[in-house]
C-alpha cells in the first residue's frame, strides 16, 4: 500500500543546522529522521537507500526512494519522515525536485552565512571528538557558496537558518518555513 505522508529531503552545509532542524521536525510533526550522513553507519538498508538517493539524484526517479521510506514510516506508525543528507550531497537537479513534490516528496536546503556554518562545524566536530579540522568543511560544503551554484530556481526550496544579523533563527520560525515550504510546494 503506497502511502501519501509527507517526506522532507533536507539538504545543506555542515553545521548549518539540518540535525537539529531534522529533531525538531521530528518532535513537532510525528515524523521519523533517517540521517544519511556516510559517518552514520554503513548497514545494508543504509546502503539500499543510498542507492536510491542516487538513482533519485541521477534520474529524477524518486519511487525507490519514496517506497523505503514509506516503509519506514508505516512500521513507525508515524506521519511522515524527514531525511537529511550529508552537506556533500546536494547535486539535485531542480527537475528532480519538482517531479518529487508529486510524490509528496520535498526538498528544503537549508542555508546560513559560510562564516557562520564553518564556525559551528569546528564547534561541533570539538565537541563530538571526531575533531575534523576547518579544511575538511571546506573540500565538502564550498561549492555551495561558489558563485552560479545555487541559482534562483532554488529559492523556492530554501529555508534560511540564520537571520541577516547572523543569529540563529528560533525553533518556531524554522518549523514555521519548513511547513510553508510543505504546504507551498
Amino acid at each position: 500500500m503506497k502511502s501519501n505522508l509527507p517526506i522532507i529531503l533536507l539538504m545543506g552545509p555542515s553545521g548549518v543546522g539540518k540535525t537539529t532542524l531534522a529533531q525538531w521536525v521530528v518532535e513537532d510533526f510525528n515524523f521519523i529522521h533517517i540521517d544519511f550522513d556516510l559517518w552514520e553507519g554503513d548497514t545494508p538498508e543504509i546502503k539500499r537507500s543510498r542507492k536510491d538517493w542516487e538513482t533519485y539524484k541521477l534520474t529524477g526517479d524518486v519511487s525507490n526512494l519514496k517506497e523505503y521510506v514509506d516503509g519506514r514510516i508505516s512500521a513507525a506508525g508515524v506521519q511522515g519522515a524527514v531525511l537529511s543528507f550529508p552537506s556533500d550531497d546536494m547535486s539535485v537537479a531542480i527537475a528532480a525536485m519538482e517531479n518529487a513534490k508529486q510524490a509528496n516528496v520535498h526538498s528544503v536546503i537549508l542555508l546560513a552565512q559560510e562564516s557562520f556554518c564553518k564556525a559551528a562545524f569546528v564547534a561541533r566536530e570539538q565537541i563530538n571528538g571526531r575533531g575534523l579540522p576547518v579544511e575538511h568543511w571546506v573540500a565538502c560544503n564550498a561549492y555551495i557558496y561558489e558563485p552560479g551554484y545555487l541559482t534562483p530556481e532554488h529559492n523556492q526550496y530554501i529555508v534560511e537558518a540564520v537571520t541577516v544579523d547572523g543569529v540563529r533563527k528560533t525553533k518556531e520560525q524554522l518549523l514555521t518555513a519548513v511547513r510553508k515550504k510543505i504546504e507551498n510546494n
